[in-house]
């Protein structure tokens, strides 16, 4: 009798494995779905309608060196409304014992600047894509920024969620660093300062919305031929997320 239960007995451990391994399927298939679902919803300055974003950005070269080790902070705030054309932007830029505060307005397709609180400057938006008089503009030291950041390497996140908020963490490891620096730099096999050697980036999101709240990242260079080190981070707050309705322009602007 007991030689007859056993093929039984087996047929079932049999087919009780393979639904445990469907289910398993299943539940990792939902999983990646809804991850895939979530970034799919998540907006980034280019879909906003008006913002206002606290920044610090900070490139350290030669960070190997304790000769020539040199730091370039910039921080500043900018308001941008999309429609109508409008934005204000305040930046101190530090470098040794050297700084600089620029102020930039820009409003339809003229844009006023001024540094350490000079005569106002005027110029029209073409002139100064196609490199008009000496403009001061301030980025970050990098060919990359956020958005590329997080809208090209993608697949390389991991997406963590609490109460209020969805939460993309990227750290590169060994396997994938050639193809990162792939995507963000293309054919190049490296960017302007060097090599990439490793990346990290951190956003959130408001979950209820998608609107994005913070974003930090930081990025290691090296360059090959003088083994020198290039170390570049960017943090970011925002606030009044498509609130922003008005940008105040000064009268000292409005007379020009």
């Amino acid at each position: 009798m007991k030689k007859y239960l056993v093929v039984p007995l087996l047929l079932v451990l049999f087919l009780a494995g393979c639904s445990q391994s469907e289910q398993n399927n299943a539940s990792t298939d939902a999983e990646t779905a809804s991850r895939d679902e979530v970034f799919s919803k998540l907006l980034t300055e280019q879909d906003l309608m008006s913002y206002d974003v606290t920044m610090h950005n900070e490139a350290v070269l030669h960070e190997q060196s304790d000769t020539d080790k040199e730091v370039t902070a910039t921080d500043g705030s900018i308001q941008h409304i999309k429609e109508p054309k409008a934005y204000h932007a305040t930046w101190e830029h530090v470098t040794g014992d050297i700084k600089r505060d620029i102020e930039t307005y820009v409003t339809g397709e003229t844009m006023f600047y001024r540094e350490n609180g000079g005569a106002w400057r005027q110029q029209t938006l073409e002139e100064e894509v196609t490199g008009g008089d000496d403009v001061p503009t301030f980025k970050p030291e990098t060919t990359i920024d956020s958005n590329s950041i997080l809208k090209d390497l993608e697949r390389y996140y991991e997406l963590a969620e609490t109460e209020a908020s969805y939460i993309a963490t990227l750290a590169s490891s060994a396997d994938n660093i050639a193809d990162i620096q792939s995507i963000l730099f293309g054919d190049s096999t490296s960017s302007f300062v060097g090599e990439l050697t490793s990346i990290t980036a951190q956003f959130s999101f408001e979950k209820e919305t998608y609107l994005p709240t913070s974003f930090e990242w930081e990025a290691s260079f090296l360059n090959k031929a003088s083994d020198d080190v290039t170390r570049i981070k960017q943090s970011g707050t925002y606030d009044a997320v498509n609130q922003l309705e008005t940008i105040d322009i000064p009268e000292a602007i409005k007379s020009l």
